[in-house]
This record gives C-alpha cells, structure tokens and sequence, in this order.
C-alpha cells in the first residue's frame, strides 16, 4: 500500500527495506517511525511527529519480546515481564500491574486467564479465565465471580 485515497484526502505511506517509516496526512501533516532495534531491524522502537518530537518508544529483550512502551510526553510506560512458561505481568504507567497466562500451545499464545489491578474497570482480586474450541475460537469468559459468558459463533 503507497496511497490510501479518502474522503478527506490521500495518505501517503513510504517504506523502507520492508518497514513502513513514514505517513503523510492528506493535511500534510506526518509520522515517521524508527527501526534501530540493534538485534532485530524489524522492531519499531520510536515514533516522531511532524514536529521532529519523539513521542512514543518502544524496546525489546534479547529474544525479540516487547518489554516497553513509553509514551515521552508525560512519561507514562507500560512494561512487560516475562516469566518461565507462558506467564506475562502488564504494569501500566500508573503502576496497574495485571497476569496474564498464556496457552502456548503450537506457538499460539491464547490468554486463559487474567487476573490483577491492570484496568480502571477491574477490581483489584479480579480474575478471568476462558476457554476456547477446537479451532482456537473463544468458547467461554468467566469472570472472578463465577459468571460465564458463553461465546456463540
């Protein structure tokens, strides 16, 4: 994709060896994005304005997983820590910190179960689990109370 022609004008998309690195807005505004992950030229590690700010950073570990986001205007950062096996904590930028266990099965991380403070809406002993089919599709949502919410496909 080069030009995305809207009702309110085109985008510009340019790209370089496979990363998409810049957006012109049909107002001539822009976003350029940054790939200077030494281990992994793929990685987006910044996001600048038309302003030439960076705004956004993201970093990664040795084994190419995200462990940060941090949005620079008001120091927010979300972090990712990775344990043995498929568990994962989410701590937001207001110190929120949410699990999450993963299903790795076939290489597929399917979360089954959440628990933490990690969202405004969440009470702080919340905790979620599901369960999927055959073909991954979620089946059931039950929350920390024991209600289930079954997914029709």
């Amino acid at each position: 994709l080069q030009t995305l022609t809207t009702p309110i004008g085109s985008f510009t998309y340019v790209y370089t060896n496979g990363n998409l690195t810049k957006v012109i807005h049909p107002d001539t505004k822009f976003r350029q994005y940054q790939y200077e992950d030494a281990n992994d030229a793929q990685n987006l590690t910044g996001i600048i304005n038309e302003n030439g700010v960076q705004y956004v950073s993201f970093a990664y570990d040795d084994q190419d997983r995200a462990v940060s986001s941090k949005n620079i205007g008001d120091m927010q950062e979300t972090t990712i820590t990775y344990s043995e096996g498929a568990d994962r904590q989410v701590m937001d930028g207001r110190g929120n910190t949410t699990g999450f266990t993963l299903d790795d099965q076939f290489g597929m991380g399917r979360v089954v179960s959440s628990t933490g403070s990690g969202c405004a809406s969440c009470p702080s002993s919340s905790g979620k689990t599901f369960t999927f089919d055959n073909r991954y599709r979620m089946k059931t949502a039950t929350d920390a109370k024991g209600g289930v919410n079954r997914i029709h496909l």
